[in-house]
């Protein structure tokens, strides 16, 4: 026992404990002794220990805040309404082989990956979504996280969903939802459901609308403009007019020379006094009106209207913070507040471009010139205006903007919509309302001016054109995608052009696909017809619904001839056509939101999806 007590209080390390608390110490029979390493996550000669402070020697360990801890570290948890995990550990080494990641990340081998990922409700299959609808993820600047939208042969709020056997965007019978609860014509596409005479019938399919006993027929509701306003048409109060033509700035098509005749050959809404027809990027702006002359952005987005595009701006809302730093790229907001920290400025919250149009119903969140699907302005273009084969088309406005009728039997024309885009979504429900005749109806998107525009075009049955001259045309029964680059413009040539289904040389119309199947539109049938374009990669794909089936799917057809323009609605030598249901969404960018202070999301206004 004696001896034992000896050996202990000779022994330094036991005597003295010389060593940091943890650190091991080694004795000399001699009574020397000496202290190891410090523990992990400190650093000191063994005897006295400091902490190492992990989060000032690694900048990128999280993407929200770092705690340092004594010993080790840990960071916060993800933002509000991401998921994800929280890394932690001890030392140098390890904190330089751990990050925490949202979103999107790109990690080597070696490198230790905590994952935060936006709440998706979609994704993860969380949504509220009915069976028969499909759920849109919204991102997180949007109070509401995902839209609910039914799929095509099904109508309602996205909540519920009933069926719609006309496509005309209503249900066959009612429904408890708050929209598009339906009644009037289930097999006669009625977009508006209106009932003037209550009788329970709607007017689409209605002989006497007002219930007076006397058969009506639809004519358009004329406006007479006021004869001293000099844009009738456009909200214009100081009623400038800077070349004294008579026509006020605002709808004057070429502002700066005289031209009271307003002449416009190429109907690309530019006067041919001022018209060059240059634009390098293709987008459909010739170079002296483009604000982004060498960046295709026909849509011409200018958020705070400095003269330059948002395409080619560094900072769109002129705030002083660059874009890619920007947690509101639309809305002024220096002080970039965040509240929640969820990446997304309050400035901007569930407005993205702040046109009092919230995301989850708007169809171009990014742009705040287009806040609705909206027809009721729209410019007619006729494709062979001298030509006496048949007369021109007639169309008429109906349920605000988003339904037409062509009545006529007519040479080929457009109506046309005055929202430009870029990348775009169109959707329309097709039906025609007779069984006369067997020709032509479709859509027109990319539309640039009367020479250049992409076109989808639906024949009945094959036929050859009745006028052989200037050319022979003989159109194929089915679905076909055109593009038109023609030399001349509107008259006979480009006319027999369009009903020949394959390519015509000298006016540069080229059939990009035809559907081989050959399968011809069915009179009193309701059809939807989708288009995608994304002009960035030239990917085009078109696929037309009869009810629920896939009925013509051109799959991906690839043309970067033109780089976005104008939508609309295409007829030739067919009546009684009615485009109802009508929607289009910009698909330009995505709705990814930066994270200013962490740079935890980047928003890349140029992709595309």
């Amino acid at each position: 026992m004696l001896i034992h007590l000896l050996c202990l209080f000779s022994d330094p390390c036991l005597l003295l404990t010389p060593c940091f608390p943890g650190v091991r110490c080694t004795s000399g029979s001699d009574g020397s002794w000496q202290c190891g390493e410090c523990p992990v996550g400190s650093h000191g000669n063994g005897t006295h220990c400091e902490d190492d402070n992990e989060v000032t020697r690694s900048a990128e360990l999280c993407v929200t805040a770092c705690v340092n801890t004594d010993p080790g570290f840990y960071c916060l948890p993800c933002p509000p309404r991401y998921k994800g995990t929280q890394p932690f550990g001890l030392g140098l080494k390890e904190a330089q082989r751990t990050r925490q990641v949202c979103f999107l990340f790109f990690t080597s081998m070696n490198v230790l990956s905590w994952v935060c990922t936006p709440y998706n409700p979609c994704k993860d299959n969380t949504h509220a979504c009915h069976k028969h609808a499909d759920c849109f993820y919204l991102g997180l600047a949007s109070e509401v996280l995902y839209k609910c939208v039914c799929a095509v042969g099904f109508a309602g709020d996205g909540f519920l969903c009933g069926e719609d056997a006309d496509l005309d965007g209503w249900p066959n019978s009612g429904l408890t939802c708050k929209r598009n609860g339906t009644y009037h014509c289930q097999m006669v596409s009625n977009s508006l459901q209106t009932d003037t005479d209550g009788d329970g019938e709607g007017d689409a399919c209605s002989v006497d609308m007002d219930g007076d006993g006397t058969k009506a027929s639809l004519t358009p509701d004329w406006w007479v403009p006021n004869d001293r306003d000099n844009c009738a048409l456009v909200y214009n109060t100081e009623q400038r007019d800077t070349d004294l033509d008579g026509v006020g700035d605002q709808c004057d098509n070429c502002p700066l020379l005289h031209n009271p005749r307003q002449s416009d050959s190429d109907n690309d809404l530019v006067g041919d006094l001022c018209d060059d027809n240059e634009d390098i990027d293709e987008d459909g702006q010739q170079n002296s009106r483009d604000n982004c002359p060498y960046v295709a952005n026909s849509n011409q987005a200018d958020h705070d209207g400095d003269g330059k595009g948002d395409a080619c701006d560094h900072d769109d809302d002129n705030d002083g913070v660059p874009d890619d730093r920007d947690n509101c790229r639309l809305v002024a907001n220096p002080k970039q507040s965040d509240a929640d920290g969820d990446g997304s400025g309050d400035a901007c919250f569930d407005d993205f471009d702040n046109d009092n149009i919230p995301d989850a119903l708007d169809p171009c969140p990014l742009n705040r010139d287009i806040k609705s699907t909206d027809f009721r302005k729209f410019q007619v273009v006729l494709l062979d205006p001298k030509g006496t084969a048949q007369s021109d088309p007639l169309w008429v406005i109906r349920s605000q903007g988003t339904e037409l009728l062509q009545s006529a039997n007519s040479d080929p024309g457009i109506a046309l919509g005055y929202d430009k885009f870029n990348a775009v979504d169109f959707s329309v429900t097709f039906y025609v309302n007779t069984n006369r005749d067997d020709d032509y109806a479709g859509i027109v998107f990319a539309y640039q001016s009367s020479r250049r525009f992409y076109v989808v075009m639906w024949k009945q049955v094959s036929q050859a054109y009745w006028e052989k001259k200037p050319s022979k045309a003989f159109g194929t029964a089915g679905v076909s995608i055109k593009l038109v680059n023609s030399s001349t413009g509107p008259g006979e040539y480009l006319r027999n052009a369009l009903w020949h289904t394959g390519n015509t040389r000298n006016q540069a119309v080229r059939t990009l696909w035809h559907d081989p199947n050959k399968t011809g539109w069915k009179d009193y049938t309701a059809y939807r017809m989708h288009l995608i374009h994304r002009p960035k990669t030239g990917f085009i794909r078109v696929v037309v619904y009869e009810g629920r089936e896939i009925l013509s799917d051109s799959g991906a057809v690839y043309d970067h001839t033109l780089a976005g323009g104008r939508l609309g609605m295409f007829v030739f030598s067919q009546e009684h056509v009615l485009f109802s249901d009508l929607r289009y969404e910009c698909r330009a960018t995505k709705l990814n939101f930066n994270q200013q202070q962490s740079n935890m999301l980047h928003h890349n206004k140029n992709s595309e999806y």
